[in-house]
């Protein structure tokens, strides 16, 4: 096929073909590396698929500066950027975006958290007095890693997939692996964000931001529109539901669940913070958590078709007749597949 006479158009639908499978590809590179016994042996594939990504979309973004809405490509380029971040330890240098980047990512985040004022239950209210007080006793952490992505920075990529994905309020199997994110978030910010030779206030400050960034959504009196805080709560009670004014649906369900693994940071009296920050570890495995992620991560994978270029390569589009696949194929110059 003569480049040089191609139908811009034409070129389009083929740029999008290609950058859709390329990364459908990185996305099963990272998840079955991912489930490896040992990740960092798949870290290179992966890592490879990811170039590829980022090559080929700097050639997309130079040919096609204002290309039309895609949905389905920017969706799947979301997971895309999700699950490198969720698994960017395998391969850090390769996969830690610029410094300033990561703040951007939790700058709504951060602001939402400085809103939550509104009035908690008293066991809340209590967890937030003792955090003020115990904060202050923290101890240096030797594990601090400055500018580190950490699950707090990805938790917003987390609900904004969740957002996209759902046409009906979610289930509780949804709500509590939402919550054990948040409280995963807490642990890894308390364990791997802890500035030595702070002062004591500033350990107080850092704490308590901690665990309100965490567990901030679902909690906002009102929020603007196209906000992450807007989009979570209409996920949690959609307009095709109908509720009465005495009924918050799925809301209240979430408040509790919410609530639930917010009070587990309290510690016991005999037990200070630092102590049951440990014990949290040992009770609420990170690699439990991670199990259940990639369960999470490989349903949303599967939750859009496939590219059409995995289709035409099963010999098939949707919709079309094999005999139609096949005329599409020869009209793309992709007949070789």
């Amino acid at each position: 096929m003569d480049l040089k006479c191609v139908d811009p158009n034409l070129q389009l639908d083929v740029d999008v073909m290609i950058l859709d499978f390329l990364i459908y590809s990185a996305i099963d590179a990272l998840l079955v590396e991912a489930n490896r016994s040992d990740a960092n042996q798949g870290a290179l594939k992966a890592d490879d698929a990811l170039h590829r990504v980022n090559g080929y979309l700097a050639t997309f973004n130079a040919n096609h500066e204002k290309p039309p809405d895609l949905p389905h490509l920017q969706f799947r380029l979301q997971v895309l950027q999700f699950i490198t971040l969720f698994y960017n330890e395998y391969s850090p240098a390769i996969r830690s975006p610029p410094l300033h980047a990561l703040r951007k990512l939790r700058c709504e985040n951060v602001t939402r958290a400085k809103q939550w004022h509104r009035k908690e239950s008293e066991p809340v209210e209590k967890l937030f007095r003792t955090i003020k007080r115990q904060g202050r006793q923290l101890k240096d952490s030797h594990a601090y890693r400055d500018g580190g992505c950490y699950l707090l920075t990805i938790l917003p990529l987390f609900m904004r997939l969740s957002i996209q994905m759902a046409d009906t309020a979610p289930s509780e199997s949804w709500m509590h692996l939402a919550a054990s994110f948040m409280l995963q978030a807490a642990l890894d910010y308390f364990i791997n964000f802890r500035p030595c030779r702070q002062r004591k206030w500033r350990k107080m400050k850092f704490a308590l931001r901690a665990l309100r960034e965490a567990f901030a959504w679902g909690c906002a009196d009102s929020c603007d529109e196209g906000s992450d805080e807007h989009g979570f709560q209409d996920m949690l009670w959609p307009e095709s539901e109908s509720q009465s004014e005495d009924d918050g649906g799925s809301l209240d369900t979430w408040a509790a669940i919410r609530e639930e693994y917010l009070l587990k940071f309290m510690p016991p009296r005999t037990r200070s913070l630092e102590q049951h920050i440990k014990d949290m570890q040992v009770q609420y495995p990170i690699g439990d958590f991670r199990s259940r992620m990639r369960q999470f991560l490989r349903m949303v994978a599967v939750s859009i078709p496939p590219p059409v270029l995995v289709q035409v390569e099963a010999g098939q589009l949707f919709g079309l007749s094999r005999e139609k696949t096949a005329a599409l194929k020869r009209r793309c110059g992709i007949d070789t597949l």
